[in-house]
């Protein structure tokens, strides 16, 4: 006869019993493992998070003043080296689009 799927959880940390009743219902629901859908479930999270995490590139150029490729930060309309804040708008601009 075989014994019931049962579930194990950790004793590292407590969940609600709505909680496991969910993670019961929808890994059986779609045939894997509690711990398998839990480790999904944590994964997407920390994708979400690092996605959130990542930091925007700026636009980059040739600053003719400094003589050094340099990110161009967005003041106001227009773009200023992050060094000696000499306006290239319109390389940039065109670089961004």
């Amino acid at each position: 006869m075989g014994r019931k799927n049962e579930m194990k959880v950790s004793k590292a940390f407590t969940i609600g019993l709505e909680e496991a009743a969910f993670i019961a219902m929808e890994s059986d629901r779609l045939s894997l493992k509690v711990s398998a859908f839990v480790n999904r479930l944590i994964r997407k999270a920390m994708l979400e998070a690092q996605g959130k995490e990542q930091i925007k590139h700026k636009p980059s150029g040739k600053c003719h003043k400094c003589e050094e490729y340099r990110g161009y930060d967005l003041v106001d309309t227009e773009w200023l080296c992050e060094v000696c804040k000499t306006e290239k708008t319109e390389y940039i601009n065109a670089i961004v689009k």
